[in-house]
């Protein structure tokens, strides 16, 4: 319908212009009133049809429902997301491993040993390493068996003891479990290295599972310093060496070759350098 209208009207504006001018130039044909009455039906035709049009009517509803756009002001906008700067994990699992393929010692490292190896059961990270350490410190003046566990182990290793940690049972205060975290040392090449801290293991074992202190499992942590592909040296866990109670009772510490003691241990776990012979 307003389609329509519109097409009337400006045809009716049409017909006047060119009535207009017919009656300019011929002086014939309608009055110039009759001619404006007839404009102006038209542009009123026109504008009536232009309202009735249905795109001039959605235009109309769609400005009736939409919404006021509000602005937002600056301190409503949201603060940039800073970005993470720290390695992903892969990148420092990558950094370990060059560690542990650059060992800071005369001569590159290895270890054969005949056990299974299971790294889960005594893989410890520097976090636990610092929260079991904090443990030990407050259990050492309430247990009288963490005094004496730290002095067994001291006696052996002097100074290169780095802290002991005993945890007691749950089931049974009296037993503990025990970790000796202490630094290797270095030696003419990677096999002496090795074997060193293997007998070095051995001996703290036989100090702390003779003190008369019932211990139900015990793990030594060695540390050595480590260079990574950047040159950078830091001290890390190299070796680790697993022991039950149990199988603490069926040796012989006088007769036991200590300086392969990876065949008597529950069990071990040795960075690669260190296997190198």
């Amino acid at each position: 319908m307003g389609s329509f209208l519109i097409l009337l009207g400006t045809l009716g504006i049409l017909a006047s212009f060119v009535m207009l001018i017919v009656r300019l130039v011929a002086k014939k044909g309608l009055t110039f009133k009759q001619i404006a009455v007839l404009a102006i039906i038209a542009i009123i035709l026109d504008i009536a049809g232009g309202a009735l049009s249905p795109p001039i009517q959605e235009g109309y509803k769609q400005g009736q429902t939409q919404k006021p756009v509000t602005k937002v002001s600056k301190t409503e906008q949201k603060p940039p997301v800073e970005k993470n700067n720290n390695n992903s994990p892969s990148q420092q699992t990558s950094n370990n491993s060059s560690k542990e393929n650059n060992i800071s010692s005369t001569a590159p490292v290895k270890a054969e040993t005949n056990n299974s190896i299971n790294i889960e059961k005594i893989t410890i990270d520097k976090s636990n390493a610092e929260i079991n350490k904090s443990n030990a410190e407050n259990e050492s003046q309430k247990d009288p068996a963490v005094e004496t566990l730290e002095q067994a182990a001291k006696d052996y290793l002097g100074s290169r003891l780095k802290y002991v940690v005993v945890n007691s049972l749950l089931d049974d205060q009296k037993k503990k479990n025990v970790e000796i975290h202490f630094r290797g040392s270095d030696n003419l090449t990677t096999k002496y290295i090795r074997l060193g801290m293997l007998k070095d293991s051995a001996e703290v074992f036989q100090k702390i599972f003779t003190s008369n202190i019932p211990i139900e499992e015990a793990v030594t942590f060695v540390y050595f310093p480590l260079k990574d592909k950047y040159g950078n040296t830091s001290e890390e866990v190299v070796m680790k060496v697993y022991l039950k109670g149990e199988t603490a009772k069926k040796i012989n510490w006088d007769g036991v070759d200590k300086l392969h003691f990876d065949q008597v241990a529950d069990d071990i776990w040795i960075i690669p350098a260190l296997r190198e012979e």
